[in-house]
């Protein structure tokens, strides 16, 4: 899935308010990555991801990454291309 917002555009460390459906039947968790393969580097950038995200889970709520108080229990966040865990937002060379 891509995801294309305006709100990527200014530099904020809120991850979007996403929700899902139509769960396969056995699905026993989800992984969400937020992947910029156009940063200005040689590999791209990961700005977030999230494992262990329960299947009963259908939603995660605006700034969820900000907190692992806001993610659902058990669903981790692994570190990184800012070096740490959580949400970091994208902030575009200027000019682009």
């Amino acid at each position: 899935m891509r995801v294309v917002s305006q709100d990527f555009n200014d530099g904020d460390n809120l991850s979007l308010h996403l929700a899902w459906d139509e769960v396969p039947a056995g699905t026993k968790s989800f992984v969400v990555t937020c992947y910029d393969p156009d940063a200005p580097t040689d590999s791209g950038w990961w700005h977030w991801m999230v494992a262990n995200i329960p299947a009963e889970v259908t939603v995660l709520s605006q700034g969820a990454g900000s907190s692992v108080a806001e993610l659902p229990e058990g669903a981790i966040q692994t570190r990184t291309d800012f070096g740490q865990s959580g949400y970091g937002g994208a902030a575009p060379p200027q000019g682009e």
